[in-house]
């Protein structure tokens, strides 16, 4: 039997959080992964992602991969896949962190 969502991908977060999240989870359509992008701004501007090293929604790995293959800096945070309402001090210094290193 599998967990229940919010042990799979917001287990860091408050319980009667997760539970509005639960319900408010769209499924997945295929249609997410054909979907072509007109232009990847990571060409062109430096970009940053979280990678949620407790993650069971998407394997942390998986995530750390897919960012070093685009050349994103990548912010490791030990959260669950709601890394925003898990960690929001974490996830603000990493906005600050990625404005002041592209300030000219």
């Amino acid at each position: 039997m599998a967990p229940p969502l919010p042990d799979l991908f917001a287990a860091d977060v408050a319980p009667e959080l997760a539970a509005v999240f639960v319900v408010c989870q769209r499924p997945l359509t295929a249609a997410a992964f054909a979907e072509a992008a007109p232009v990847a701004a990571r060409r062109t501007q430096p970009s940053w992602g979280l990678a949620a090293t407790a993650d069971r929604t998407v394997d942390p790995e998986v995530e750390r991969f897919g960012y070093r293959r685009a050349g994103t800096t990548t912010v490791e945070v030990e959260s669950s896949h709601l890394v925003t309402p898990s960690r929001p001090e974490r996830v603000a210094e990493s906005v600050q962190e990625a404005v002041s290193s592209t300030a000219h």
